[in-house]
């Protein structure tokens, strides 16, 4: 893994790139992965992690272009803080990018084995690859907007990223009897030191907080009561708080990608 690279999530990097001002190492993600098959035994389940088609970001990631080390950390939500829940083996990318998520080994790490049943029961299901770019080129096309095609990129980790903030994802995981307390811990640690999270965790403040507070909810015990929160929108999780909410951030969220654009145009 290359030395202290910068994540950005991805429209900062476009941002940087068009202007000339990108880091020596700029680091970014993309969601997409999905599962494929699960190995209760090995406690492994395989992913398709990327694929080649354009995303909503009107990218492409070429997927012969893909640099893999022999294994990558399995992360949650790409938080660079938190130990590793497993790694990533027997990656291949033909056609797609595919590995097994191979996680720790039962009893060792709460939150690990947390995540495991969440994922076994279907309620976590989503990957997102965190990757260094290394050859790229912009899309010049009417229908791609600001787009890019990512032609060669090295693979740094991938994490699992599906939250399961809603009330019926929780009560799924509450009747398979998972215990959801260490993902509450997890979001109440993020939230004490929110603005001091340097790059890969991009869940904002109001989404972080409804998963506290359900998580927090689907066990006997008591949940700490919240901190007072200033809503900062991002555009990669959006959580069902209530509809009169959502719609307030999605309206927010097409207004910062119109503004982006007029600044990229410049």
């Amino acid at each position: 893994m290359p030395d202290d690279p910068t994540w950005l999530d991805i429209d900062d990097f476009k941002k940087r790139a068009r202007a000339g001002d990108a880091p020596d190492q700029p680091a970014t993600v993309k969601s997409f992965g999905v599962q494929r098959a699960i190995d209760q035994e090995a406690r492994t389940i395989r992913y398709v992690m990327s694929t080649g088609d354009i995303d909503r970001h009107h990218d492409t990631i070429d997927q012969s272009g893909w640099e893999l080390p022999a294994d990558a950390p399995a992360l949650w939500h790409h938080d660079h803080r938190t130990p590793a829940i497993g790694r990533w083996i027997n990656m291949t990318t033909s056609p797609d990018l595919e590995g097994d998520l191979a996680f720790t080994r039962a009893g060792v790490d709460p939150f690990s084995d947390m995540l495991w049943n969440l994922a076994v029961a279907g309620v976590v299901k989503t990957c997102s690859v965190g990757f260094l770019p290394k050859e790229w080129v912009w899309v010049e096309d009417d229908d791609r907007p600001w787009g890019i095609d990512f032609k060669r990129q090295e693979l740094l980790e991938c994490s699992l990223v599906n939250v399961p903030a809603n009330a019926s994802a929780v009560q799924l995981a509450k009747a398979k009897g998972i215990d959801m307390r260490p993902l509450a811990d997890w979001a109440e640690r993020l939230l004490d030191d929110y603005h001091q999270t340097g790059g890969g965790i991009w869940i904002n403040r109001v989404d972080l907080d409804a998963l506290r507070k359900a998580a927090a909810g689907s066990s006997k015990a008591q949940p700490a009561q919240p901190k007072a929160i200033d809503p900062l929108p991002q555009h990669d999780q959006v959580a069902d708080v209530d509809d009169e909410e959502a719609e307030v951030r999605e309206q927010e969220i097409r207004e910062a990608e119109i503004r982006l654009h007029r600044v990229l145009s410049t």
